[in-house]
């Protein structure tokens, strides 16, 4: 059964250079296109879930929390359960997601009717790398296409597993944004994920994706290609 949940919409500003150079960014990132990484990173089982302080949180999220978080207009999405197309992301993981930063901000221009969109950081702190060089509890920052850092913080619990597929910024596209490093530690990759490519598990069977509101009933397990399944902790499969 798929839910798709009502909420208020950010439409942005219309066809200015910033726009542009946004959907141009979001568009190369959902069509997975990218250098290659390298081999998965193996997992000890035993330590990766336990190892940090924050604990995996199992319970379902807040409906009214979901409904009420402020997104972009996006088009429904068709998501790959499981995802078939992991060889194309630098960074593939399932972690605990430990909180969501103001993002950068897209510079205004005269003219402009509308402020464009801004963004927000997750931080997610992986429990198992399926994909690329990062580290099981070294939090990777990852930047979506939402402005509503309060609203998706009361949707999203730390301990919240997470499923992300995300490629590096390119600093080309920097050029339009106000602080295009903000939400990411100095010497940290700057990560970004299209709309399909960050769901957060809503209870034990149930998939919820913060950008397109979409829900759908199948564990978060379900995006993990059978192959990198072996990578998952044990409590985890």
């Amino acid at each position: 059964m798929i839910t798709q949940h009502r909420v208020r919409r950010i439409h942005p500003r219309p066809r200015s250079a910033t726009a542009v150079v946004s959907l141009a960014a979001l568009a190369m990132v959902a069509g997975g296109c990218g250098a290659a990484a390298d081999e998965p990173q193996a997992v000890d089982a035993a330590s990766a879930p336990q190892s940090a302080g924050v604990p995996i949180n199992r319970s379902a999220l807040d409906p009214a929390a979901k409904a009420a978080v402020t997104a972009p207009e996006v088009n429904a999405i068709d998501p790959q359960l499981p995802m078939t197309n992991a060889s194309r992301f630098s960074a593939v993981v399932v972690g605990k997601v430990l909180g969501v930063a103001d993002g950068p901000r897209f510079v205004d221009y005269e003219g402009d009717t509308e402020p464009g969109p801004d963004w927000v950081v997750l931080e997610v702190e992986p429990v198992a790398v399926l994909r690329g060089e990062e580290r099981v509890g070294d939090p990777i920052h990852v930047r979506l296409t939402l402005s509503d850092r309060e609203g998706l913080e009361k949707a999203i619990p730390p301990g919240t597993l997470a499923f992300v597929a995300a490629q590096p910024v390119d600093p080309a596209d920097d050029q339009h944004l106000a602080d295009p490093y903000a939400g990411v530690p100095a010497g940290k990759t700057r990560y970004i994920a299209g709309a399909p490519y960050v769901a957060v598990a809503d209870g034990p069977g149930r998939i919820w994706y913060p950008v397109s509101g979409q829900s759908y009933d199948r564990p978060l397990t379900a995006l993990v290609p059978g192959d990198l399944a072996p990578l998952l902790p044990a409590e985890l499969r």
